[in-house]
């Protein structure tokens, strides 16, 4: 836990609280703390230098947000992952990015087609060099510009949100996806830049949610089918998809 979460001050805008959970969720949705890893007050509080009052606030903040779970007896694990969590956050991230998607062509349809293209074209080279962490980065980056493109502060803000928690599911520990799972993802990116240069909202709407809609299913089933351990320390390698 020390290496995890090694003292450093907190800085001066925020409580110490808003800190502690701020540092709590990052070691989480990073996956450094893993599904069902026990967490005890008096050892967070000791590992970031800091009372346990704080700390207790911090674990409660996180419960609201379904990271951590709190038994009646207190006892404070990491959630685990499960199929149903999956499906709803991709059901809100496509909710949220089909109307993100929207906006950006009614504001700057060009631009962002642009930034798209550009995008899907490092994709594809990532793709032909098996380089899959990098295809990842790229999805994640071509969704970001959509975002922006909006120009929606409160919507970025929801999405951003959001995709904090598809985070966790960027590093379940799984075997590899199949290299067939990279090259439809690259394609249906290829077709959305296509939607928003030709300047046609209703089928780029249609299009992400579908998109997104199916790659939590996908996502879903997997975890469904290998579901990881949650005893505390048990991880397995992690491999990232889109």
């Amino acid at each position: 836990m020390g290496r995890l979460l090694a003292a450093m001050p907190a800085p001066a805008h925020k409580t110490l609280a808003a800190w502690a959970t701020d540092r709590l969720r990052e070691e989480i949705l990073s996956g450094r703390l893993a599904p069902g890893h026990r967490l005890y007050e008096q050892e967070l509080a000791s590992a970031m230098n800091i009372s346990r009052t704080p700390v207790r606030d911090a674990l409660r903040a996180l419960e609201r947000e379904h990271l951590v779970t709190i038994s009646p007896n207190r006892e404070t694990v990491v959630t685990a992952h499960t199929a149903a969590d999956v499906r709803e956050i991709y059901q809100l991230r496509a909710a949220l990015e089909g109307m993100a998607v929207r906006l950006a062509i009614g504001v700057a349809a060009e631009a962002v087609a642009e930034e798209l293209f550009g995008i899907v074209r490092r994709m594809s080279t990532a793709l032909a060099a098996a380089e899959y962490d990098t295809v990842t980065d790229l999805d994640l980056d071509f969704h970001d510009v959509i975002l922006r493109g909006a120009r929606n502060g409160r919507l970025v803000d929801a999405a951003q949100r959001v995709h904090g928690q598809v985070r966790r599911y960027l590093s379940i520990p799984l075997h590899a996806p199949p290299p067939e799972e990279f090259g439809l993802s690259l394609a249906e990116h290829t077709v959305l830049a296509e939607t928003v240069r030709d300047n046609r909202p209703d089928r780029a709407e249609s299009l992400m949610r579908a998109h997104i809609i199916d790659r939590g299913e996908y996502i879903a089933r997997i975890v469904d089918e290998r579901a990881p351990p949650t005893g505390p320390g048990n991880r397995a390698d992690t491999t990232r998809y889109p």
